[in-house]
């Protein structure tokens, strides 16, 4: 049989004492290392924002922040916005990190430590100017061209879709330029979209369009060359494009590409026509070669290069064209020295004639 429960008393223990009467050292000294781990453990990012620098941008609708570290060894980061945090990350060493936080106007940003500079965000002028704005060109064989314009004082910055695969991240679009993204397509159909994107996932379409079917006239009888030799080595090739996309054209010289060029990217009115002019020696020949992916390799037209007969000034009944060039030269200057030998030997011959008087 058990005994009854009694009651128990907090009894204090007497502190142990010095002959003075106070606490020891060692127990302040122990409980201060003690708080201070605790700290250090419950708080690693406490400390870490000391040698790190930032430099802030203004962008349309968000703000980009450049962090660099002086130091050899990385350092953790940690970014507030107006006093709650934004985004946390690592500088390695002697580097600088670059991220780009959506934010609102008059947002504070800045560093977790307390002695690194505020930087209050404001929209950039020109912001509120209508927004980027262009159109996807559908060409032959697949190829797509996003033509992005920017009415925007300020730059900003897109991403190019092409079916699921993101082809070009985050170009920057000047203030007032216009640039022109390329891509191929996969199997038709698919969507191509022009949108803008920032690092929390969020993003917004700037245009888009659905690839359906290649424009009309891109059938192999769609393009067409024509050649025209010059003297001194070189030739003109003039291809002409009359499908309602455009297309790319390849010049090849010994199974290597000497030109690559594009006719369009759009057709407004009338066929195509773009010329280029390519050096060559007699006897070279040229391909030309439709290369747009899906078509790639269809040749156009074949060009074997001669020099024009009237380069030279051939004399008339077939007769062998003069020498010229390094070889006419030579033939010059001796029949010169010749000359020259010649006039010498006459005036000394007369100088030297014998002469008899009577």
């Amino acid at each position: 049989m058990t005994s009854p429960l009694r009651p128990f008393r907090l009894r204090r223990v007497p502190r142990e004492r010095t002959r003075n009467g106070r606490t020891p050292a060692w127990a302040g000294a122990l409980a201060i290392a003690i708080v201070a781990g605790a700290l250090s453990f419950a708080s690693p990012a406490l400390a870490v924002n000391g040698p790190l620098t930032a430099t802030f941008t203004d962008l349309c609708g968000f703000v980009e922040v450049a962090i660099a570290n002086p130091t050899a060894a990385p350092v953790s980061f940690q970014l507030f916005r107006s006093g709650k945090p934004l985004v946390t990350g690592s500088v390695p060493g002697n580097a600088t990190v670059t991220t780009q936080q959506v934010v609102n106007d008059g947002d504070e940003v800045r560093l977790l430590d307390q002695s690194a500079p505020i930087h209050t965000y404001h929209p950039p002028l020109g912001c509120q100017a209508p927004a980027l704005h262009g159109e996807i060109v559908a060409g032959c064989g697949r190829q797509i061209t996003a033509v992005i314009v920017s009415d925007h004082a300020a730059s900003d910055k897109v991403s190019f879709k092409v079916g699921t695969t993101i082809v070009a991240a985050n170009q920057t679009i000047g203030a007032d330029q216009k640039v022109l993204l390329n891509a191929t397509g996969p199997a038709i159909p698919f969507e191509a979209s022009v949108f803008r994107e920032t690092p929390d996932g969020s993003f917004s379409v700037v245009f888009s369009s659905t690839y359906t079917a290649e424009p009309s006239g891109c059938g192999p009888g769609s393009l067409t060359a024509a050649f025209t030799d010059h003297c001194g080595g070189s030739f003109d090739t003039v291809v002409t494009n009359t499908a309602s996309g455009f297309q790319y054209v390849s010049v090849v010289h010994n199974n290597a590409v000497v030109k690559t060029f594009q006719l369009g990217p759009k057709l407004l009115t009338g066929p195509f026509t773009a010329m280029t002019t390519l050096p060559a020696t007699n006897g070279d020949v040229f391909l030309v070669l439709r290369s747009n992916d899906a078509n790639s390799g269809l040749v156009v037209g074949v060009h074997t290069y001669h020099t024009p007969a009237n380069c030279g000034g051939a004399p008339p009944g077939g007769g062998a064209l003069p020498v010229t060039g390094p070889a006419g030269l030579l033939a010059t200057g001796v029949g010169l020295a010749v000359l020259l030998a010649g006039a010498m030997l006459v005036l000394l011959t007369r100088r030297r004639r014998t002469h008899f008087t009577p």
